[in-house]
């Protein structure tokens, strides 16, 4: 992002905010059961302002009761953004049974990995090993907004259980202003 500064002129809390990055950290675990319709997480989003582009880091940390619900990830929006870097997706594939392994003939091990015409609206499944173990789930990419508006992630099981499926508080989104 550039800095547009004329001689003279005074350098404003404002100008310099323009440039900060924004954080926006989850304070609260989150459960959902039985469910495998996508809705707003309660404090995963962020306001984002006409004009900019950013680059956008999704951190989710989550746990399930069982290894039968995993977690689908998807984006909304309102206002007008253009995805121009395509949404990367990284975290334990479905049907995992221990998300901290390394692949071996005893444990179903596998990775999601993304980087393909995979759009903000796609529900993208991770997976959840049925222990306390947190997976971490990471997703990336770069929008340009054209007309304000709120960015909001969006979660559901991807197989609807009686067993919890929790985004813990220690999840994160954060936006940098590039352009």
């Amino acid at each position: 992002m550039t800095w547009n500064f004329v001689a003279g002129a005074a350098l404003t809390a404002d100008d310099l905010n323009q440039h900060l990055p924004i954080f926006v950290d989850k304070t609260a675990d989150e459960t959902r059961t039985s469910t495998t319709v996508c809705t707003s997480d309660t404090e995963l989003f962020v306001d984002l302002l006409a004009g900019r582009t950013y680059d956008i880091e999704l951190k989710v940390s989550c746990f399930a009761a069982s290894a039968t619900p995993d977690i689908k990830i998807k984006w909304i929006n309102t206002g007008t953004m253009t995805e121009l870097v395509a949404r990367g997706c990284l975290g334990p594939s479905i049907n995992t049974t221990d998300v901290e392994a390394v692949a071996t003939a005893a444990t179903t091990v596998g990775v999601v990995r993304t980087s393909t015409a995979t759009t903000l609206a796609t529900e993208i499944s991770y997976g959840c090993d049925g222990t306390t173990v947190r997976g971490l789930i990471v997703e990336k990419f770069t929008l340009a907004v054209v007309v304000a508006g709120r960015l909001t992630m969006q979660w559901a099981q991807r197989a609807s259980s009686a067993s919890a499926t929790t985004i813990t508080g220690s999840s994160r989104i954060i936006a940098v202003p590039v352009a």
